[in-house]
């Protein structure tokens, strides 16, 4: 996006929402960004059954893939109003970061622009300086710290972010199937009643199925009580993990009813269920 570092000017900058939507988004789509890879205002949770308040959350992450988690940040920014200095904002952005670990903080107000990157001793450190106005000259050493490809090449030297060696290889199938089922609404852990001939129902959360029933389960219940839901949440919770710990094995959502419908095997199906959905979506980075 030329025209991006071709047009830099803070002129038209007045609060803290035009420096979002007129530099800090043009900016990310320039470092080679698209919008799903970008979430605003996006929680923080720094302790669970927190009270009533204003709840924390970054204005923007940047992330690698169709999963927004810990395990796949790679950009946190704090965007201050035009005007306002930036030293206020980096112990809050540096607090986001460090928690959503996030290797580099952006912050800007529309008139100068800090880069802070996480180092190899946990410790973070001013990388870049700049006023907006000389953003152009500095485009290079922009991209080599800020650019999606860059960040992801760093992020490789940190051991927590082992999720990303995995997710580069996971080919278009998990791609396509995660980015239809993050569509959907996430919804509450619900618990199910565990039957097991010869022994007393037991209470089971749904989501500790896949580590309580390695060798799999039955859910039954009702029309409407979720388990579509149950079986996408199951889906993207395997997917993550097989992508976490390296496992060969890839997870398939089949519906039962096409394949009884179909009469054949089921490998079979899957193999053609599989090729039907990858040419119904297009891959975002092919």
């Amino acid at each position: 996006m030329a025209d991006f570092w071709t047009n830099i000017s803070s002129a038209d900058l007045r609060g803290e929402g035009n420096v979002e939507l007129r530099f800090v988004i043009p900016l990310l789509h320039a470092l080679g960004y698209e919008d799903d890879d970008i979430d605003s205002k996006f929680p923080v949770i720094f302790q669970e059954g927190r009270g009533p308040g204003r709840k924390p959350e970054a204005d923007f992450v940047c992330f690698y893939g169709p999963l927004h988690t810990r395990d796949t940040s790679l950009l946190v920014v704090e965007a201050k109003r035009p005007g306002e200095a930036l030293p206020n904002g980096k112990a809050q952005g540096e607090s986001y970061a460090a928690k959503l670990r996030a290797p580099l903080l952006l912050l800007t107000n529309g008139e100068a622009l800090e880069v802070w990157q996480l180092q190899a001793t946990q410790e973070s450190i001013c990388v870049l300086k700049t006023p907006v106005s000389s953003l152009a000259t500095e485009r290079g050493n922009i991209e080599r710290l800020l650019g999606k490809a860059a960040v992801y090449d760093y992020c490789r030297s940190f051991r927590v972010k082992t999720i990303l060696e995995a997710s580069a290889d996971y080919g278009r199938y998990e791609t396509t199937e995660l980015k239809r089922i993050l569509q959907h609404e996430p919804s509450i852990v619900r618990t199910l009643r565990r039957v097991a001939d010869g022994e007393q129902p037991a209470s089971i959360e749904t989501d500790r199925l896949l580590a309580e029933c390695p060798s799999g389960a039955i859910v039954v219940a009702s029309s409407g009580y979720g388990k579509t839901t149950l079986s996408s949440q199951l889906l993207r919770q395997a997917i993550e993990e097989r992508w976490r710990a390296s496992r060969p094995l890839l997870p398939f959502d089949i519906p039962l009813p096409d394949l009884e419908q179909s009469a054949v095997p089921i490998l079979e199906f899957i193999s053609a269920y599989r090729r039907t959905v990858l040419a119904s979506r297009r891959h975002p980075w092919q």
